[in-house]
């Protein structure tokens, strides 16, 4: 079931980045929808399914573009790579540490990607204007990221009614009890 569900996700975000990619952003503000749907997908998964998950999307992501082979491929494992060994050290349950992490992966994913397949182009690049779209394209993800996530907690956050806080109480007044005798 949950590899229906991921193969459903992919396609729904490469179909979503194919037919809004370029539309989806205001001037040099543009948003990375494979990122957005990319960076929670991992932080959910363990380790080996993140990482075949973003090995995956970069596949598929270096398939759909006329540039070489595995420079999407071993970028986005990589960023699954951090992502996961990054969980590891913090839980990421605030909605801006996730989205600082997002900036940071996807600007440092989209500069490296970008000015490697200029230099295999053999094109000389600015690294001025490869940095500030790298940096734009990061933090308005992050942004819209942040925003979507801030949206479906006040949608989906669980309510608490009285009874359920009564027994909440009773469970650990009866752990106190039972520890203090």
């Amino acid at each position: 079931m949950k590899l229906i569900g991921l193969t459903l996700w992919t396609y729904a975000a490469f179909s979503l980045h194919a037919g809004l990619g370029d539309s989806v952003g205001y001037g040099s503000f543009h948003v990375h929808l494979l990122w957005l749907a990319l960076v929670p997908t991992v932080l959910r998964l363990d380790e080996r399914e993140g990482l075949l998950l973003a090995a995956t999307w970069g596949l598929l992501a270096d398939c759909l573009t006329s540039s070489p082979l595995g420079i999407d491929l071993v970028g986005l494992a990589v960023a699954a790579t951090v992502i996961q060994r990054l969980r590891r050290l913090n839980e990421f349950r605030s909605l801006f540490t996730t989205a600082l992490l997002t900036a940071t992966i996807v600007s440092a994913e989209i500069a490296l990607a970008d000015g490697l397949r200029l230099a295999l182009a053999g094109v000389t690049s600015d690294v001025t204007n490869l940095a500030i779209h790298s940096l734009t394209t990061g933090a308005t993800t992050a942004v819209v990221g942040f925003v979507i996530g801030c949206a479906v907690r006040l949608i989906w956050r669980p309510q608490i009614t009285t009874s359920d806080e009564r027994s909440r109480s009773h469970v650990v007044t009866n752990r106190w009890r039972m520890l203090t005798g």
